[in-house]
Formats: C-alpha cells, sequence, structure tokens
C-alpha cells in the first residue's frame, strides 16, 4: 500500500516524537535512579526507602570480605582408633590397675599403659577405702600416698586413646563420709560408728546420704572421661553381730540400692557394675555389669553358667584375672596391668 507524501510526513513527526518521549523517559528515570538512591537504606531485611532521613546523616558500612576462619577437621570414625558410638554393651577385653599400682608402682604403671592398644578397655581404683581419691577430687579429699597429678595425666592420656575406661571405688566402707555424715554410718548400741579391722567405717547401704555421696562421684568421674563405674564393697559388713540395724532382710537393702543407682547413673552410654561374687547380689537389668575375682580359670564357665546372665554372660559377666589363660577370653575379661609384658613378648 503507498502512503501519499503527506501521510508519510504525517507519521515521520509521530516517530520523531515518540522517540524524543522515549529518550526523555529513560533521561528522567536514570535522573530519579540517582537521586532515589540516597535514600535507599540496605538493612538485614532487604532495601528500603527512608525520606525522612538527609542523605546527608546516613552513614553506610563499607562492605568488607569476610575474614577467613578457622577451618573444621573432619574425622572419618574408622580403622583401630574409631569410637564406639552404640549404645549397647560390649565384650570387655583389657586390663586392671590397682589401688596397689598406683600407690607403690606408678612408674612402672605409666610405661606399660603406653603398650595397651588402642580401645582396649582399663579399669582403674579411683578411692582407697578410707574415702580418699587417687585423682583430683572436688567432693572427696585426695591421698597422700598417690602423686595425684601423675594419676590425673595417666586418666588423660588413656582417654585421649580411646581406652574404655572403667572407675572402681568401695561403695560402703568409707572412713572420711563416715567420719563427717555419722547418720549415713553403721552403728552400735553405744551409738557411736561401728570401725572394721582396718580402721574404716562402713556406710548404711539404704542412706539416702550413703547413696547421694556415690551418685556424686558417679558424676565427677563421668566429667573425667570414664565410661563405666565399678562399685566394691557392696555389701554389709561380714561381722553384724554389734551392729544396731533394723532391717531383717539385708539383701533386700542391697538389692535396693543396686536398683536405685543404675536408675540413677546409668545412661546410654554409662554402665554401672558392681563387684561381688555370683549369688551375693542381685545385678539390677539394664546398663549394669557383675565383676568376679579370684575365679580361676577352669571354673570360668561354670561360673559364668551359675550367673543367670544366661546368653549374655559374655558381656555382663565380667573375670578379674591374675593370669593370661586363654579360658577367660570366651568372656569379658581384665588383667592385671602387668600382665601386658607377657604380651609384648609374644
Amino acid at each position: 500500500m503507498k502512503l501519499s507524501y503527506r501521510a508519510r510526513r504525517a507519521w515521520h513527526r509521530v516517530g520523531i516524537a515518540a522517540l524524543a518521549i522515549a529518550v526523555l523517559a529513560a533521561l528522567m528515570i536514570f535522573v530519579w535512579t540517582v537521586w532515589l538512591g540516597r535514600y535507599v537504606v540496605y538493612t538485614r531485611d532487604g532495601a528500603t526507602l527512608d525520606f525522612d532521613s538527609s542523605a546527608e546523616m546516613i552513614n553506610g558500612v563499607v562492605a568488607l570480605e569476610p575474614p577467613t576462619q578457622e577451618t573444621v577437621s573432619v574425622v572419618y570414625n574408622e580403622g583401630e582408633d574409631a569410637i564406639d558410638t552404640g549404645s549397647e554393651m560390649t565384650q570387655l577385653n583389657g586390663f586392671f590397675i590397682s589401688a596397689f599400682d598406683l600407690t607403690d608402682n606408678l612408674a612402672t604403671v605409666q610405661e606399660l599403659a603406653d603398650s595397651i592398644p588402642n580401645g582396649s578397655s582399663v579399669m582403674i581404683d579411683v578411692r582407697s577405702s578410707y574415702g580418699y581419691a587417687y585423682y583430683s577430687s572436688t567432693i572427696a579429699p585426695v591421698a597422700d600416698s598417690v602423686n595425684v597429678t601423675a594419676v590425673d595425666a595417666l586418666i588423660a592420656s588413656l582417654k585421649a586413646r580411646n581406652i574404655y575406661l572403667i572407675a572402681r571405688l568401695p561403695a560402703f566402707q568409707n572412713y572420711y563420709y563416715g567420719l563427717n555424715n555419722v547418720p549415713a554410718g553403721l552403728a552400735v548400741d553405744a551409738g557411736y560408728l561401728w570401725m572394721d579391722d582396718e580402721g574404716c567405717y562402713w556406710l548404711d547401704p539404704a542412706s539416702s546420704l550413703a547413696q547421694n555421696q556415690l551418685v556424686q562421684t558417679v558424676s565427677e568421674l563421668k566429667s573425667l572421661g570414664f565410661r563405666e563405674v565399678v562399685f566394691s564393697q557392696f555389701c554389709f559388713p561380714s561381722d553384724m553381730s554389734s551392729i544396731v540395724y533394723n532391717a531383717e532382710d539385708r539383701q533386700a537393702v542391697l538389692d535396693a540400692a543396686a536398683a536405685s543407682l543404675v536408675s540413677s547413673c546409668a545412661g546410654s552410654t554409662f554402665t554401672v557394675s558392681f563387684q561381688a561374687d555370683v549369688g551375693e547380689l542381685t545385678i539390677p537389668e539394664g546398663r549394669s555389669r557383675q565383676y568376679v575375682a579370684n575365679i580361676s580359670a577352669v571354673n570360668a564357665s561354670r561360673t559364668a553358667e551359675s550367673s543367670g546372665f544366661g546368653e549374655d554372660a559374655a558381656i555382663r559377666l565380667v573375670f578379674l584375672s591374675e593370669s593370661n589363660d586363654s579360658r577367660y577370653n570366651a568372656y569379658s575379661v581384665l588383667r592385671a596391668i602387668d600382665l601386658i609384658q607377657f604380651d609384648n613378648n609374644d
């Protein structure tokens, strides 16, 4: 279609006007944006316009590249140093360090401890029957007969090597606590506390005071990295003839105390156990074991059968041995620390 000269002239004028309008609009938008930028305030919630504040009063902060933070180490929980993160109890195999080792043989023990394979189990006596701690404790006096600083270092070293740490302490034979908490002790007719041949007082297993101090001790041991506690002397004195005690069923008292401590202290990753001959104590259900000593290797299987643990005997019954006899190996066993010398000569 042909347009007349007049029509073409009209469209030409329209085009020029449209172009001028577009250029003017673009220029206005540019000027508006530049002018408006003075009032844009950037916050954590986004960009906002603030016409109430003078542009000269708005202080900005220069955006800087964030500083380099410390890198996070990635640890693969594999190999012989892997940490057991499971909640189930497993069969124990390792060594025990007695009070005698700490008081008279600590230097040798420190050397032998370096040879204990990573991931093994180690039980350490942490308190004497007089109530004195072999480590730096805030709830019990420390023993003068032990280099407490060295014991602290030994505990820390074993913990760092993924050793399964077990603490053993007398439960109810405690001179210091009985002396300072008379109502918690076992008394004679005259009213004073009964004392055994070792010069120690004994606590009443039914006493809330006696049980609470054990709970506090367990809490402290947990903070040091121990993953299990074993209560020895969890019994009444063998001679009760001069002691005034009202409970007729002392076995029931002990069983109730054991159940209470397991309920209060055991958890998904912490075990509360007892050292007692088979039949002397009812081991509570849950995360709890029974430790037995002075059982010859030839009687190991018979003892396991009579323990009442059934198929769980290999896990819940622990033999404390002064021998490397392999007949213990079908069960949980902790051997005297000095026996590791034989392993090194294999």
